[in-house]
């Protein structure tokens, strides 16, 4: 049986949900294997998971996750960067449905652009989601420690996620602000060493 393969879902439109918040890395993973659990539980909802990280570092933790559960046979894990590529997509037609969880922002707002918009090309009902942790390099390039300490203090707790406007809107402004700044753009394998090659802090 091939990944899409059991998604029967009547078609709908497209859609990028608001980015989800968490306060750790670690929570981050455990939560988005939570995800996957519930979306295997609610077998009404015929959907199929993409899990996608811009950058290699991120993979392997995909991968196994992808790996440990039941939802292992509906679930797969590809770069952004080779979404278009992969084989599993060329049988989805309006009755398929497909969630995409992305585990990162990338520095430049283009690159999440770009994923937001192969949803929306996709032939199927589907869906975008960011996932972010507080320790992510990016967020900590342009909040530091604040952002975390003023949500911990409102009481939010490290298994439970946030889907915050003021993050959302600071971060899209600082994705805006670098993709401004950045020339020749160099490979990286991270997001902390694409900001180190790519955006280092001015001088």
């Amino acid at each position: 049986m091939g990944l899409f393969s059991w998604l029967r879902a009547k078609p709908d439109q497209q859609v990028a949900s608001p980015d989800v918040v968490w306060l750790t890395r670690s929570a981050q993973v455990m939560g988005i294997a939570t995800r996957l659990q519930e979306l295997v539980a609610h077998a009404g909802t015929k959907s199929a998971v993409l899990l996608v990280p811009h950058f290699l570092d991120n993979l392997p933790s995909l991968e196994a996750i992808a790996a440990a559960g039941e939802w292992r046979d509906f679930t797969a894990t590809a770069l952004a960067e080779d979404l278009a590529r992969l084989d599993s997509l060329s049988s989805l037609n309006e009755t398929h449905r497909v969630e995409i969880l992305v585990v990162e922002r990338h520095p430049l707002r283009s690159r999440d652009e770009a994923i937001v918009d192969f949803a929306r090309n996709l032939p199927c009902r589907s869906r975008a989601t960011f996932h972010m942790s507080l320790d992510d390099a990016l967020l900590r390039e342009f909040s530091g420690e604040w952002t975390a300490n003023v949500l911990r203090k409102l009481g939010m707790k490290e298994s439970e996620p946030i889907e915050s406007k003021m993050v959302a809107r600071r971060l899209a402004a600082a994705q805006h602000q670098i993709e401004s700044r950045v020339g020749r753009e160099l490979p990286a394998s991270s997001t902390q060493e694409w900001l180190e090659l790519n955006a280092p802090p001015r001088s």
